[in-house]
């Protein structure tokens, strides 16, 4: 079971491979949430450009913390480091977000791409929440560790709390 950033790291570096998703359906079979026209649905919509390293560090500081980043890649004169510049650094943009390039109409589209995916992934996770809290009152449990993370009962949410 992955947990919501680990999925957008995922979407946001997979997707953008030019293997018609094969890779991003590949990776998140095995997970018990799986649903491959969910996927392509979610997928088919990623209009922004690719994950940077930085941002991953963001999304996971838990896992990236202890890791040490000393990737030697060229990053592409407007680029920005990514993964995917291990695989094919054409798959990075080299219209940087921002760039005196940027016309205010292409920042607001890509806003928008973004702003929608967040209200996707914040609806998944709340319907997660929702079997969570079920399984939780079936099973008389208050908390399970998953991932080297605990999940636990508080009231009608549930708080991750970091590893165990």
């Amino acid at each position: 079971m992955l947990r919501h950033e680990e999925k957008m790291v995922i979407f946001f570096t997979l997707s953008f491979l030019r293997d018609n998703l094969k890779s991003l359906h590949r990776v998140l079979e095995p997970c018990p949430d799986y649903r491959p026209k969910k996927v392509d649905r979610l997928a088919s919509r990623l209009k922004s450009n690719p994950i940077s390293c930085p941002k991953i560090r963001q999304l996971l500081p838990d896992l990236t913390s202890y890791l040490k980043c000393d990737c030697s890649f060229e990053v592409p004169k407007e680029g920005y480091p990514s993964p995917l510049l291990h695989i094919n650094p054409e798959l990075i943009s080299l219209k940087k977000i921002g760039s005196p390039s940027s016309s205010i109409h292409e920042v607001a589209k890509q806003y928008l791409s973004v702003h929608q995916k967040i209200q996707q992934f914040t609806k998944e996770k709340e319907e997660l929440e929702v079997m969570i809290q079920r399984l939780f009152e079936k099973e008389k449990i208050e908390e399970i560790s998953v991932s080297s993370n605990i999940l636990k009962k508080e009231g009608e949410k549930v708080e991750v709390i970091g590893q165990r």
